[in-house]
């Protein structure tokens, strides 16, 4: 899994939808470091929400990836 990075505004003045959508987020994948910082500029302030995690869904490559390969026995070298 690699890591990926999403990011989220959060108007002070409609915070519900936002909060949603970023609970929604945070429950679909598995966070590995989260920042939160307050920016202050007065109607118009916001929170930004800056996420790294992993995504919970694996790629059909990864997937072949994580496979045990099987080992032929009948086609080893005798020693």
């Amino acid at each position: 899994m690699a890591l990926q990075c999403k990011f989220f505004i959060i108007p002070v003045g409609d915070i519900e939808e936002s909060e949603l959508e970023v609970n929604r987020f945070l429950r679909s994948v598995r966070v590995v470091n989260m920042q939160r910082d307050f920016v202050d500029q007065g109607s118009n302030s916001f929170w930004s929400v800056a996420v790294e995690y992993l995504s919970a869904a694996k790629s059909a490559g990864e997937k072949n990836r994580l496979k045990k390969s099987k080992i032929d026995y009948k086609w080893m070298p005798v020693c």
